[in-house]
């Protein structure tokens, strides 16, 4: 029996003797896998079979209904997108990027597929895994759209040069939430080339210095927990109890002066 089988059966029995969340963080394992593991047909059914019974049993008959029926057919990418989307709606990023991972093999190159795959990632922080779907879709330099996720995704996964290289399919829009969109990401780009200018590395790790390129802001101090796994700043948070408040607002004092703002880029 293969290793998803094993999974499949174990989740089964435990969703059997009643353990609902119990199955669901057995069955969890298997979705969003990067080679995805539930790219055979039979596997994917099984899988996504009993995850509707479990969504079910947690109440969301609506959204459960529309697994049942990507469990029933599998390659209807109209049923694997909708029911993906209830599941991005529940937050439930995981599954539902399997699901469209599925719907883009089905039927490669839909923009609305290709979009809310890259965009589920993001909310995994998976961001190295969405540039190839992005850029094998073929939709970057003719859906402006894709070619903003593919720079951000090129970006929160340190590959600035290639950033800057599809920021350029974003210069011709001029409607819509895109010109914002594009600034933002010109900034974090700014902001990069400074800190980079300053002699400070931009590593997976450097929380500090990814926490001044993404959000613009000056973190003081680095919380010594976390993962061991690239975080670009998002996780470099620390909340600050009065010793530390006390250090802060000796640094802030020296380096909000109007000498050290003007040199600021963010």
């Amino acid at each position: 029996m293969s290793k998803v089988l094993e999974t499949l059966a174990s989740a089964r029995a435990t969703w059997a003797s009643g353990d609902a969340h119990g199955s669901y963080r057995e069955l969890s394992i298997l979705f969003a896998c990067f080679p995805d593991s539930l790219e055979g047909s039979e596997d994917f059914c099984q899988a996504v079979e009993l995850l509707a019974e479990l969504t079910k049993a947690f109440g969301a008959s609506s959204l459960a209904l529309l697994l049942a029926q990507a469990a029933r057919t599998p390659d209807d990418v109209n049923t694997l997108y909708e029911a993906a989307y209830g599941l991005f709606e529940e937050r439930q990023f995981r599954p539902a990027a399997t699901l469209l991972m599925r719907a883009n093999r089905v039927q490669p190159g839909l923009a609305a597929v290709v979009n809310e795959l890259a965009t589920t990632l993001h909310e995994l922080m998976l961001y190295r895994w969405s540039v190839p779907i992005l850029d094998d879709s073929g939709l970057c330099e003719r859906e402006p759209l894709c070619a903003y996720l593919s720079c951000y995704s090129r970006l929160m996964s340190g590959q600035l040069d290639a950033a800057r290289g599809r920021l350029a399919d974003l210069a011709g829009e001029l409607e819509g939430p895109l010109p914002a969109m594009r600034e933002n990401l010109v900034g974090m780009l700014a902001r990069a080339d400074a800190v980079l200018s300053a002699g400070i590395p931009l590593g997976d790790l450097s929380l500090t210095a990814w926490q001044a390129v993404i959000n613009g802001t000056l973190l003081l101090h680095e919380s010594p927990e976390g993962y061991e796994d690239a975080m670009r700043g998002r996780y470099a948070y620390l909340g600050d109890g009065p010793s530390l408040v006390r250090a802060d607002w000796t640094v802030c004092s020296t380096f909000c002066r109007p000498s050290a703002m003007s040199r600021a880029v963010w």
